[in-house]
């Protein structure tokens, strides 16, 4: 048996969350409309990545979820943030108007959606002219991405193939997401690489009980002790993911 999810609990490393979310934001920022926009925020979840736009220079955010405890939760982690709203419903009929939003974001939904081109037709449908829609999410080719430094888990599935076959069924291809925004309407599809910073760790040996706990039942684990012998003595060493990010805009 093996895994390749993070236990929060671990204190072997050091929480990356700030830093993950400000490389988010700047990114967004740089790419995006994101200044003085009037925000949709698809699938918002807890609604962390909702408040970084919100206090990031949108002009109102409202993060869209169909999950209640979902909502509840991020009404109480956002506080009483002004610019800030949460709604209960389905991105497959938002309940706006046409011509509302300059910005729509949706990140790492695309392994929910059965039928991609329903959630877009609404993206488009409730953008103003010359609005503009976000979608973030990992691609077969970003999972499968070779192992360095940075990105233990491209060492993981070199070593265990069986994982990154099980991994990318979940994952929609870059050509699909173009198609499908082309279909709906939009123009100027555009698509960044984006590597998100997920983990600090304190030392090489911190790196190392982090990836033998990845591969859990498997006794040969000198493969993880060559991987580490690669590392220079940094203090600390951050492990990073590869992402896709797709822009593209009303016509």
């Amino acid at each position: 048996m093996f895994s390749i999810f993070y236990d929060v609990e671990d204190s072997s490393f050091i929480a990356g969350n700030q830093q993950s979310e400000a490389s988010w934001l700047a990114f967004m920022k740089d790419n995006t409309p994101l200044l003085g926009a009037n925000v949709l925020d698809i699938g918002c979840g807890n609604g962390t990545f909702s408040q970084l736009m919100a206090i990031g220079g949108a002009q109102m955010v409202t993060g869209l979820d169909y999950s209640i405890p979902s909502l509840l939760g991020a009404l109480n982690r956002t506080g009483r943030t002004i610019n800030l709203q949460f709604v209960q419903g389905d991105a497959r009929d938002i309940q706006f108007c046409e011509n509302t939003f300059d910005l729509v974001v949706m990140r790492a939904m695309l392994h929910q959606m059965t039928t991609l081109s329903e959630w877009i037709d609404e993206a488009f449908r409730v953008l103003k002219p010359n609005g503009t829609i976000v979608i973030q999410d990992r691609t077969p080719e970003d999972v499968l991405a070779k192992g360095n430094q940075r990105h233990f888990n491209g060492y993981l599935f070199e070593q265990f193939p069986q994982l990154a076959e099980q991994d990318i069924l979940h994952h929609t291809s870059s050509q699909d997401v173009q198609t499908t925004l082309r279909g709906s309407g939009f123009v100027c599809v555009q698509e960044l690489p984006y590597w998100e910073p997920v983990r600090v760790y304190h030392g090489v040996e911190a790196v190392r009980l982090e990836l033998k706990k990845r591969a859990m039942e498997c006794s040969d684990s000198s493969w993880i002790d060559e991987m580490c012998m690669k590392f220079n003595n940094d203090t600390y060493i951050t492990e990073m993911i590869p992402w896709t990010f797709w822009t593209a805009q009303v016509g």
